[in-house]
This record gives structure tokens, sequence and C-alpha cells, in this order.
């Protein structure tokens, strides 16, 4: 919404192209054929992005929030996820914690990807074994956390840790762990990202990987803007390092 609100003090017509349906490229056809729209923003972006494909046959302005898997030779603005996570992993085992497990979104999507890619790299850095078992694929809401983490608490020797790549995914393992009896932030750490408002005033507070929204969301308009208008942009891709938050969810192994 913000991103719409921006582009409505530019006066255009933009469109906010998500994931809006099983045929989504008859939708931005529809979008693109019926020349009210100037320009569309791509959020949510995948491996394999057919969106983008149809916008850039079509020469429709547009930019992307988030990367592909392909050529990204479009206007973009996007997290570096992987280093996000790398910070997390770090943090964990700087806590102690050996036995790791990952929650992820659904791997179609580039930043899903390039999260748990983070993941993998932060236990090479560290030595660590890469447990199969220890990485469970969930859809984006708390219930889709909770059921992971009953998954993962439930092996017979389960993580000290878990990373989930977002925060509502991270608040519905840790409403697991707490079901258990468990301590977060004490018997078992958890964190997010994103850092949404929830992520703060959480019990415990969420450690999580801050990435300003608000700001992103801006850039992408105003890069967009210049496109439709023909103006050079620069730099045309912009990548964000995002900052890790630690609070109350994560801490020393008792025994460490």
């Amino acid at each position: 919404a913000g991103v719409v609100d921006q582009a409505a003090q530019h006066q255009l017509d933009v469109a906010l192209a998500t994931n809006i349906g099983a045929d989504e490229c008859t939708i931005y056809l529809k979008y693109i054929r019926s020349r009210r729209t100037d320009g569309f923003v791509v959020v949510r972006t995948k491996l394999q992005d057919e969106r983008i494909d149809l916008l850039r046959k079509q020469g429709v302005p547009f930019v992307a929030f988030g990367r592909t898997d392909g050529e990204n030779d479009f206007h973009l603005v996007d997290e570096d996820g992987a280093y996000g996570i790398r910070q997390v992993v770090d943090h964990l085992v700087a806590l102690g914690h050996r036995r790791l497990a990952f929650i992820s979104e659904p791997l179609n999507l580039t930043k899903a990807h390039q999260r748990l890619q983070g993941f993998r790299e932060g236990l090479a850095a560290h030595a660590l074994p890469d447990d199969p078992a220890l990485v469970t694929v969930a859809n984006f809401r708390q219930t889709s956390g909770r059921q992971a983490a009953k998954t993962l608490l439930y092996l017979p020797e389960p993580p000290t840790a878990i990373v989930a790549s977002n925060d509502l995914l991270a608040l519905g393992a840790i409403s697991e762990a707490q079901a258990r009896g468990l301590v977060v932030g004490r018997d078992v750490s958890i964190t997010g990202f994103d850092d949404i408002m929830l992520a703060e005033y959480a019990h415990p507070s969420l450690t999580t990987v801050h990435q300003p929204a608000h700001w992103m969301g801006t850039l992408v308009v105003d890069m967009l803007v210049k496109v439709i208008h023909r103006q050079p942009v620069e730099p045309k891709q912009i990548i964000h390092r995002p900052a890790l938050v630690v609070r109350e969810s994560s801490g020393p192994l008792p025994w460490a």
C-alpha cells in the first residue's frame, strides 16, 4: 500500500504486481492493453518469474522489488538476504549453538532461496553440518511456522536454535515452543527476518533482521517514476545489506 501511495503522489497509475492468481500473465496483459497503467512494481519475485519476462517482452516500464535466478538486467531494489541470515548464524554460534534449524518460505521465491543459501553458507563458515532434517519449507504465516517448529522440536535430537525466514514464521515457532513448556531464549533460541512491528512487542521480543521496508519502497517508486519518464537512473540496481537486531528470543545455551 505504501508503494501505491507514493506513486499516487506522482499522479501515476501503477500496478502492484503480486501473486494474484494462477494465470497472472493474463491479468498483467489486461492491465497493459488497457493503457491505463503507467508502470508496474513487481514484488515477491520468483526464481523463474514469468511476470518479469512478460513485462520485458512488452517493453512496459517496471521496477522489481527483488531479483530472479536469470539475467537481472532490469531496474530493481533488493535486500541481501543471504548476508542477513549469515549474521543470524554468526550470532547464534557465538552464543554456543551448534545444532541450528531453518524454516523457509516457499523456495520458488528468490528471497526464500537467498535466505536459505545464507543459512547454509553460515553453517559452512563455522564447519557445522548441513542436516536436511533440520530444514523445513513452510508458507508465510504463523500457523505454518508453528507446524514447522512442531516437526523440528519432535526430532530425536531437536535443534537448540531455529532460524525462521520471516518474523511471522518465527512467532509461530515461539508459540509452539512455549506450548511445549520451553523458555524461548533459554531452552531454545528462535530468530526471524524483516523486523515487523510485532517483533519488538512479542513475548519474548524477537531477535530478527531489520529490513527498512518503507525506505526500500520509496526507492522503488522513485526509480519507477524515472523509468516511466525515461530519465537516467543511477544506480540501476540497489542491494541493501540489512542489520541484525538482537532481542530476547535468542540467548546462550545453559550448558555452553
